[in-house]
């Protein structure tokens, strides 16, 4: 295991050590801040159980009770990021509005070993979004959605790791918003997503 690819583990381990991250927490579960957000809002939410921690997120969330029980937490996220939102972007919309511009998933091959969960603004809007892949891994068949995760068939492409790897590496980047398509020029599709995020909040 790289020191980079565990680098989470502490957060789950020792979750009081990290307070300026850290959202929520319990015996069960963490909510933090990714340390490297790609977009407005980007949380992390994390099963503390060290068995679940090492499993695949789709081989974690095709457990039902397991399912259930991350669905409370990612709600709490849900709740938290909306209100982050708010005051990030200073207008005054009910939870609602904000819920519309978030998306839940999971990456078909996650770069980091313990198990999480995406909960994040669709608006791609950060200084941490530096290339092309940042973008692709999270606009792309390569983001699972959490509620198709738990009931992802075997014959899925998305279960082929390194057919994703792949895949997420060529992709052309779309506009989240109005899906204009912009090959794989990063550098013209950056200013765009801005001037999206100027429309929405």
């Amino acid at each position: 295991m790289s020191l980079y690819r565990g680098a989470l583990r502490t957060y789950i381990e020792r979750p009081e050590k990290h307070g300026g991250l850290i959202r929520f927490v319990d015996e069960k579960f963490v909510i933090l801040e990714d340390g490297f957000p790609k977009a407005k809002v980007h949380y992390l939410v994390m099963p503390r159980d060290k068995k679940i921690t090492r499993l695949h997120p789709v081989e974690a969330l095709s457990k039902p009770e397991f399912y259930k029980e991350a669905e409370e937490y990612v709600e709490k996220a849900i709740e938290l990021a909306c209100k982050e939102l708010r005051e990030k972007t200073g207008c005054k919309h009910e939870q609602e509005y904000y819920e519309q511009f978030l998306k839940i998933g999971v990456h078909s091959s996650p770069s980091m070993d313990n198990m999480h969960i995406h909960v994040m603004s669709k608006d791609m809007c950060s200084d941490r979004m530096k290339k092309a892949l940042h973008y692709s891994s999270f606009t792309t068949k390569f983001f699972i959605p959490f509620e198709e995760a738990a009931n992802l068939p075997e014959d899925d492409e998305r279960r082929d790791r390194e057919g994703m790897e792949q895949f997420v590496k060529k992709a052309d980047l779309t506009c989240w918003k109005c899906d204009k398509n912009f090959k794989r020029s990063f550098a013209s599709l950056k200013p765009h997503l801005m001037e999206e995020c100027s429309r929405i909040y």
